[in-house]
């Protein structure tokens, strides 16, 4: 999964966020380094893309895309999804997906100090260009491809890389619908029961903007 999945999926608190969005840049056990509740949400990161990555519906869908891109049609299919969670947003969550994303922005940037430098500067394209709102169109895949294309070493070609999206929609689309389901399900089983709170789910609601208004940080 993509950024946006990331953020939705870890949002029942503010450290859970910033750790999945560091996540990436932590390798090994550094996430011991962190503050608990940061390493947590790195942790839930790698629950994220572990189930992500054995999925049945997923390997369907970089099926249908990998004739077009190849060795990289997992990263595709992750961006492909955030895609599907835009469009599908008001079916997850209470609050727009724009106030949603300016949250995260703000919660982002007042706790960029615990945050490696290559997050930083990430942190900094994603506000400018409001990634997360982007992606509930074509064109901002589109973009957000490109993007991603020039930050990796072997600079792929991704200039048709949006194109299995368009001829496969629909197909794509429910593939998302239930794999997502099932993602919710199995991250809401795994966290109630590491935090021992039945009741658990990622809410992305009002007490977060509520801890953005106050502008409340996690100490190192």
């Amino acid at each position: 999964m993509n950024h946006l999945a990331h953020f939705y999926l870890s949002s029942y608190s503010v450290a859970l966020m910033v750790g999945n969005f560091i996540a990436d840049s932590v390798k090994g056990r550094r996430y011991v380094q962190y503050p608990p509740s940061i390493a947590e949400g790195i942790l839930m990161h790698r629950d994220i893309d572990t189930y992500t990555d054995t999925h049945p519906l997923v390997s369907q869908s970089k099926q249908l895309v990998r004739p077009t891109c190849g060795r990289y049609s997992s990263i595709i299919v992750d961006l492909y999804y955030d895609h599907f969670l835009a469009v599908h947003w008001t079916a997850y969550c209470s609050i727009s997906l724009d106030a949603f994303a300016q949250v995260v922005y703000t919660v982002l940037e007042t706790h960029k100090s615990l945050m490696p430098e290559r997050n930083r500067r990430m942190l900094e394209h994603m506000k400018s260009d409001d990634w997360l709102t982007s992606y509930a169109t074509v064109e901002g895949v589109h973009l957000a491809l490109q993007r991603l294309s020039y930050r990796m070493a072997a600079r792929p070609n991704w200039q048709q890389a949006h194109l299995p999206l368009l001829l496969h929609y629909g197909q794509l689309q429910k593939q998302f619908i239930c794999f997502f389901n099932d993602l919710k399900t199995y991250i809401t089983s795994i966290w109630s029961a590491r935090r021992g709170e039945p009741g658990w789910l990622p809410q992305a609601l009002d007490h977060l903007i509520t801890h953005n208004h106050h502008k409340r940080t996690i100490k190192p």
